[in-house]
């Protein structure tokens, strides 16, 4: 079961990771819908894209990511470490 389980977040964050290099690279919300509901990169399904596509316009979709956008402007964190390797942290 272990195995199992680390192998399913494995693939979920890889396939997290796929759809946003996908929607950062193809996605076009401002352009004409016909255009928009075609890819260009070959190994991607035409109908899946379609489908990915029509989940992302989706209200509710676009103000969640509004919202996680205007999360991400907001942090602030500095790291008060320096640069120092972790074996000179753990001694």
């Amino acid at each position: 079961p272990f195995v199992r389980q680390v192998c399913e977040l494995k693939l979920n964050d890889r396939w997290k990771s796929y759809k946003s290099r996908l929607r950062r690279f193809y996605y076009k919300p401002n352009i004409g819908t016909p255009r928009r509901f075609a890819c260009s990169h070959p190994i991607v399904n035409q109908a899946q894209w379609r489908s990915l596509v029509a989940e992302w316009d989706k209200k509710p979709n676009q103000e969640r990511a509004l919202t996680y956008a205007n999360n991400r402007k907001e942090l602030r964190s500095s790291h008060t470490n320096g640069t120092k390797n972790f074996c000179t942290d753990a001694i």
